[in-house]
């Protein structure tokens, strides 16, 4: 083979790879670009379809929940919240028998009262309790003093988390 003959089949060689690299790479460019229209359009429909159906789907009202929650007992009703925040505890402080008043409850503080016969009421440190706390603090606990044979009364104030012995002393402050 001479010369020419070589250099034209390389030369032909060549130029054939590089239209067949060119044609192949456009066929399969459009052959990409038809997959990813494709898949565009599905996703695109697919959102569109979503959306319409989450139109369609009303939100229901909290209300309704709400509702259900306190019809089945789940939470308490608007109104029975109210009303419990309106009333004001009927005892707040009352009287319990000296077993209860001894008995270990380490979530309640013992103080000890002194009730004189001037109807003075004192602590330990004999400070003397202002008549307006006196009902805040033992209730009406004092009453328990007008049977003459009464000597001690014991408090429970829940609210105050404490239990109180009244001792009665039978001489003024």
């Amino acid at each position: 083979m001479n010369k020419n003959n070589i250099i034209s089949f390389i030369f032909g060689t060549v130029v054939g790879a590089g239209v067949a690299y060119i044609v192949t790479k456009n066929k399969y460019e459009q052959i990409l670009d038809s997959e990813i229209e494709s898949v565009k359009e599905y996703y695109e429909a697919r959102h569109e379809e979503r959306k319409k159906v989450a139109e369609e789907q009303k939100k229901p009202d909290l209300s309704e929940y709400k509702t259900v929650l306190e019809e089945n007992g789940y939470v308490q009703k608007e109104e029975e919240i109210n009303k419990e925040e309106e009333e004001e505890p009927d005892m707040v402080a009352y009287t319990i028998n000296e077993d209860q008043f001894d008995n270990e409850n380490p979530d309640y503080d013992k103080i000890t009262f002194q009730y004189y016969q001037n109807g003075t009421l004192t602590d330990d440190n004999e400070d003397v309790i202002e008549e307006d706390k006196i009902e805040e603090i033992i209730g009406d606990a004092l009453n328990g003093f007008e049977d003459p044979s009464c000597d001690v009364v014991y408090v429970r104030n829940d609210i105050l988390k404490g239990d109180y012995e009244i001792l009665r002393i039978l001489e003024d402050f």
